[in-house]
């Protein structure tokens, strides 16, 4: 599923909607997504929901990395994009454990609308963060 927001796909987008746009409309499809997988009632629909899952994440990491390397000086740039792996990594860890404890106390759709709640407080405010800054494209 990742493959299908293959670079080629990015650039085309990027090139249309420029970065910042980019990583919006990648958050918005992850939101979908991520939020809607514990409601989906057949196959079909599950599949749906994981390929716009994984094209949203597949838009936004990209550009994430590309907006924080432009953005920072060059003596920072290590600095800076390590941290970002690292906090991609924290979230790898600290996501299941969250999302086994909803489902262990709330059920099987919480974990999933949670993690959708969650990154649309994020989306928001990289929205207001970006359109703060009118350099960013």
């Amino acid at each position: 599923c990742r493959n299908l927001s293959s670079e080629r796909w990015d650039e085309i987008i990027q090139r249309r909607a420029g970065e910042a746009n980019t990583l919006i409309l990648g958050n918005f499809l992850a939101i979908f997504g991520l939020g809607l997988i514990g409601f989906s009632t057949n196959i079909y629909f599950l599949l749906a929901l994981i390929v716009l899952l994984a094209m949203g994440n597949g838009m936004s990491n990209t550009v994430s990395v590309s907006l924080l390397s432009q953005n920072i000086n060059r003596e920072q740039q290590g600095t800076v994009l390590g941290i970002n792996q690292s906090l991609s990594s924290l979230a790898r860890f600290f996501g299941p454990v969250w999302g086994g404890l909803v489902y262990q106390h709330l059920g099987y759709k919480f974990p999933f609308i949670t993690g959708g709640v969650f990154m649309a407080l994020v989306t928001v405010y990289s929205y207001r963060v970006l359109k703060r800054k009118p350099s960013i494209t």
